[in-house]
């Protein structure tokens, strides 16, 4: 009843604000990290990249393996409060069952921080300017910071999972508009997480009549978002930008070489965008010479939509001391078997 009550509260909530009254009302990226900072006695600390962006470490920034998060929000909010304390949580539960190190939890060498993009907001900046923002700090983490591939995870939420794979795709397939990726050739990260992902910009099909009362977001508050996101109105007109901006509408060739094949893909039965996430993990299983289980050798593209669970139901029920369900459950047992 309470998870009810809260998802049909931010359902409405969302819906009835325009992008421009969402970011009054937020606090913003860098606020919400100095705020759980501030609660949970840490101190802030950040990479400034070379136009300014920030990325939020949680952890030590001389860790040996790193997940890369970028957060959701349609592009148009900033992150929330509990994106920070969801990520903190995970890693908390990671400490488990790890050996301490003699210096203490923080300093165990498998245990990876989280760092996390504080890209700009549309309608103020529309795509490709949060992907510039996703190279850039990745070309930060390779060329400055000289992390392996092989010791990153890229992960994100909802538009940040969409992000994600827009990063990917540039890697793979340079967008014009976007410097050029410093990734070596031939090599893989660690794992790629896509939680809630916003695949596509078609509010038609089937969940969104079915499950309309029962997830947390709604065809008002993504139309909003997409709009000020492309800068057009719906339905958008498909173009050269489509598969990094909808990422199920790519064709699956397109996913052939990208570099990451050991892929979690979770959502919740009860959301609006579960028929785009199957629709994606079906282009990427394809894409990667994978069966319909998502296995092909050494490639694993696993997806997870649990019951009773909605849009980012791990974010959100972390907010409301809710138990964690499946989906939390699952992405912290497949990061801990990449450690």
């Amino acid at each position: 009843m309470k998870q009810h009550i809260a998802y049909t509260f931010v359902r409405n909530f969302a819906g009835d604000f325009t992008p421009g009254q969402h970011q009054y009302a937020a606090a913003g990226t860098d606020a919400a990290y100095e705020a759980f900072c501030k609660n949970h006695q840490l101190s802030p600390d950040n990479d400034i990249l070379s136009d300014g962006t920030r990325a939020l470490w949680i952890g030590p920034r001389d860790a040996k393996k790193v997940m890369i998060h970028l957060h959701g929000g349609g592009y148009v909010l900033p992150a929330a409060g509990y994106v920070f304390e969801y990520l903190w949580t995970m890693r908390e539960e990671l400490k488990k069952n790890l050996p301490e190190s003699q210096f203490g939890p923080d300093s165990n060498p498998v245990l990876p921080s989280i760092l996390i993009l504080s890209y700009d907001l549309s309608p103020g900046a529309q795509f490709p300017r949060q992907l510039i923002q996703a190279n850039m700090l990745l070309n930060h983490m390779l060329t400055v910071r000289k992390y392996a591939p092989k010791d990153l995870i890229i992960s994100g939420d909802s538009a940040g999972a969409n992000l994600a794979l827009a990063l990917l795709s540039h890697i793979v397939h340079p967008h014009a508009a976007v410097p050029k990726s410093d990734f070596p050739l031939q090599e893989k990260f660690l794992g790629l997480i896509l939680i809630s992902p916003w695949a596509h910009f078609d509010y038609s099909t089937p969940a969104f009549t079915r499950n309309a009362i029962k997830d947390d977001i709604s065809i008002p508050f993504l139309e909003n978002c997409s709009k000020a996101f492309l800068g057009t109105a719906y339905p958008h007109p498909q173009d050269k930008d489509t598969p990094y901006t909808q990422p199920a509408f790519a064709p699956s060739e397109w996913w052939k070489d990208i570099p990451a094949d050991q892929i979690l893909i979770t959502g919740g039965e009860d959301e609006v965008l579960v028929d785009g996430i199957r629709d994606l993990h079906r282009h990427l299983a394809e894409g990667l010479g994978a069966s319909s289980d998502g296995i092909s050798g050494s490639k694993h593209i696993e997806l997870v939509i649990a019951k009773g669970e909605a849009h980012e139901s791990p974010m959100l029920d972390t907010a409301l001391g809710i138990q964690t369900g499946e989906s939390a459950k699952r992405i912290e047992g497949w990061v801990r078997s990449k450690l």
